[in-house]
């Protein structure tokens, strides 16, 4: 039993001469179960970084041009022309800030749904709402 215990593990030394206890672990899994390991891990790291992006952008309730270009995710010529195009912004003594709520209200003008086959909207991924199941 020793020598099989040996066989599956190891006992290494590092640099401090500590030891190290390493077993391995073989486990199969079906391609289902592989998809949905990865969307949980996807929506994992989706809703952390949901939250640490919202953590940033709490703290900056108000923000400069360069700011909200990267909250956008846009370049500054792309943020002027949203601005020709009304994008809400707050001007006093030649400072300018754009507020995180105004942003994220005034896009959320121009969200774009897909067309939807309300009879048969299961096979389109999409449900009669116009959001993806």
């Amino acid at each position: 039993m020793d020598e099989q215990k040996d066989e599956r593990s190891e006992y290494r030394k590092d640099l401090d001469g500590w030891g190290k206890f390493q077993s391995e672990i073989n486990v199969e899994l079906t391609d289902a179960q592989v998809r949905d390991i990865e969307n949980s891990v996807e929506r994992t790291v989706a809703r952390i970084t949901t939250e640490r992006l919202r953590r940033i952008t709490n703290e900056m309730e108000y923000m400069d041009r360069k700011q909200a270009c990267k909250y956008l995710s846009v370049t500054d010529e792309v943020l002027k022309l949203w601005i020709e195009k009304g994008l809400p912004y707050y001007e006093l003594d030649d400072i300018v800030r754009f507020y995180r709520e105004d942003m994220d209200a005034w896009l959320s003008n121009f969200v774009v749904l897909p067309e939807i086959d309300k009879w048969n909207h299961q096979d389109s991924g999409w449900d009669q709402y116009g959001f993806r199941y």
